[in-house]
């Protein structure tokens, strides 16, 4: 008698116990369930927050541009504007070619410091478009200046009155892109995309 009964309390337990294991795995499998969807939303989260920065950086970048041509075409009037002491000038000819192309765009600030191997923009007296060439020479208080591809040096001297500033900077292939919206070409295009991707943004913030 006393074995029956301990045969029974152990397949009594045997069932307890498969009945708590099939609880756990059961506990288990919905806990992996749950964690999921929060693993998905969390993924789609940093994505949006990635596309947000993106999109932002590029509607700054385009403000700035804008900025900058709107002063350089409206606000002031001089042939060679200033903001900030920086200026900017597009690449016309092929005397630099090789350090400066057809196209680029300088950036040129304004020191009053200039020496030999230095890059400068300038006008020649009775110019309206400006040169920009390296110093090669100096001569009394003026300089002596050539194109990196010219054979000779330019046959005029450059006096400091007439030096824009010094090439700080070459944004390669720019200069065609300004161009292009300076001529009115590019203006709905660009005025369009930055629409989108402002809608993008609001977009992405509401979700």
């Amino acid at each position: 008698m006393d074995e029956q009964k301990q045969n029974l309390d152990e397949t009594t337990n045997e069932e307890e116990n498969q009945v708590s294991n099939s609880e756990l795995v059961e506990n288990k499998d919905e806990t992996e369930e749950e964690m999921k969807p929060n693993k998905k939303r969390k993924v789609i989260r940093i994505i949006k927050q990635v596309c947000l920065i993106a999109v932002t950086s590029i509607l700054i970048f385009f403000t700035c541009i804008f900025g900058w041509l709107a002063i350089d075409k409206y606000a002031l009037k001089s042939r060679a504007p200033s903001v900030f002491g920086y200026s900017s000038f597009v690449v016309a000819t092929g005397s630099m070619t090789g350090t400066i192309d057809i196209g680029d765009m300088v950036i040129v600030k304004k020191t009053n410091n200039y020496k030999i191997g230095d890059i400068i923009t300038f006008f020649l007296f009775g110019q309206t478009i400006p040169t920009t060439h390296r110093i090669v020479g100096i001569s009394g208080d003026c300089y002596i200046t050539k194109g990196d591809f010219n054979n000779a040096i330019d046959g005029d001297l450059v006096e400091k009155e007439m030096i824009v500033g010094e090439v700080v900077s070459t944004l390669k292939g720019m200069g065609v892109f300004v161009d292009w919206i300076k001529n009115g070409g590019g203006i709905f295009y660009i005025v369009s995309f930055v629409a989108i991707l402002g809608l993008g943004i609001y977009v992405i913030k509401k979700e």
